[in-house]
């Protein structure tokens, strides 16, 4: 595990000047960030963000709708994450949205259908949101879904409304034939 977080608050180099071209980060498996360094909103030309695993994350900073180049979104195990700041309605170029596992999230935001770029989601394992807003009606670039059975409930209704959406259920393939090799 990173536990990087509190290096972050404490940085005092200008990293947005330091490396002002810079297109992707990864920050997974850091337990203890709480919020997203605001030096991270000055990247203008970030195209990727991956907070996977960042278990103690609990809010994303309004500047995020800042980057406005932002395709990859990763928030997959965020398990504390409420919501997703309004700020990031006007990103246009995001491609895809990781939102699996962010079990604290119960609800999708109004907004989400102003992402018109939006070609994929990932929600597998967000038990808390138990309906989608309509404005997801809007998403009609979404071409792909991943998700459970659960979610994938959810977005049935909508496909006819989606032309290109396909709705992938990931079934969990629980497979410990591994331990017999590491046994012998």
């Amino acid at each position: 595990m990173c536990e990087i977080g509190k290096a972050f608050e404490e940085c005092t180099t200008s990293i947005s000047n330091t490396w002002p071209n810079l297109n992707e980060i990864n920050i997974e498996y850091c337990d203890d960030l709480v919020e997203i360094p605001a030096w991270v909103c000055g990247l203008i030309h970030l195209k990727k963000i991956n907070l996977r695993y960042c278990q103690e994350l609990v809010t994303l900073l309004l500047e995020l709708g800042n980057l406005t180049n932002l395709e990859v979104l990763r928030l997959q195990s965020c398990t504390q994450l409420v919501e997703l700041p309004e700020s990031i309605s006007g990103l246009q170029e995001m491609r895809f949205l990781d939102l699996s596992d962010c079990v604290e999230m119960d609800h999708l935001p109004e907004w989400l259908g102003d992402l018109c770029g939006l070609q994929k989601i990932r929600m597998m394992g967000c038990t808390a949101i138990s309906e989608l807003p309509p404005s997801v009606m809007d998403l009609v670039q979404l071409e792909c879904v991943i998700c459970d059975d659960e979610t994938a409930y959810l977005w049935n209704f909508y496909k006819d409304y989606l032309d290109k959406l396909e709705i992938v259920v990931v079934k969990e393939d629980i497979n410990l034939n591994w331990l017999h090799k590491r046994s012998a």
